[in-house]
């Protein structure tokens, strides 16, 4: 966007945009609307946030998820809230983009949920009994995605079959995070353990342990989406930069 935009999500229950261009980055405005802690955010038209690609006659969105159960679509353009989707039992934990036409979200009720983001209703629902909450979401292919597991793993899933198609465990405390190196096409698990794992999925091996946190890595994201550097966010209040040797 012109100026570009910094967007931040409190457990405030508030949303804040930031015009980062200037000297001291500028409060743009705040956005309210949800009723519980805002717990995730998402992009989700942002072509891998190349604002180049982006057609500019189309409204900018992102969504967040809460523990009111809700997901609200907003508008970064408009200012606002355009949709607000309902149906999960219990607090909302992650989000994650299938399509630019389908968004996937995890719960405290043990489910996961496919939206439609063009008609803004719930496609389909797979509901889980004995597993654990899933905290992080991450699509691998065009039927698969990767969800935390029980506590130091994370497994696929198939969206087609519903059943789980592999379990990756290395890790010796929860999982918080994945991303997918489309470079070297690793998936990198991070966890509360202080560990990073770089993961070949097809052939169910550990490439390597990475540490250098001094405490629980929280956070983690690609740098550059062509390339293969990521960052992490730890409890040690660092921010580290990573680039895969593979």
């Amino acid at each position: 966007t012109e100026p570009l935009l910094l967007i931040s999500a409190s457990y405030d229950k508030t949303i804040n945009l930031y015009n980062i261009e200037t000297e001291e980055p500028s409060l743009v405005c705040t956005l309210k609307g949800h009723k519980g802690e805002i717990t995730c955010m998402l992009g989700i038209n942002l072509d891998e946030y190349s604002s180049e690609e982006t057609d500019k006659e189309n409204d900018l969105c992102f969504c967040t998820g809460s523990k009111d159960f809700n997901i609200k679509i907003w508008s970064v353009l408009q200012k606002k809230c355009k949709r607000t989707l309902t149906g999960h039992k219990a607090p909302v934990l992650a989000l994650c983009c299938l399509t630019k036409q389908k968004l996937i979200s995890s719960s405290e009720d043990l489910s996961l949920m496919i939206w439609n983001l063009e008609l803004y209703e719930c496609e389909k629902i797979f509901e889980f009994k004995d597993y654990s909450m899933m905290k992080c979401i991450m699509r691998y292919d065009d039927n698969r995605i990767l969800v935390e597991g029980n506590k130091g793993e994370f497994m696929c899933f198939n969206l087609e079959t519903a059943k789980f198609t592999g379990t990756f465990k290395k890790h010796d405390d929860e999982v918080t995070d994945l991303i997918y190196l489309k470079k070297t096409k690793q998936v990198v698990s991070c966890s509360k353990d202080q560990k990073m794992c770089l993961w070949d999925i097809e052939k169910d091996i550990c490439d390597c342990v990475v540490s250098g946190h001094t405490s629980g890595i929280n956070t983690m994201c690609v740098l550059m989406r062509n390339n293969n550097k990521f960052i992490t966010g730890g409890s040690d209040g660092e921010v580290i930069i990573w680039e895969s040797a593979y």
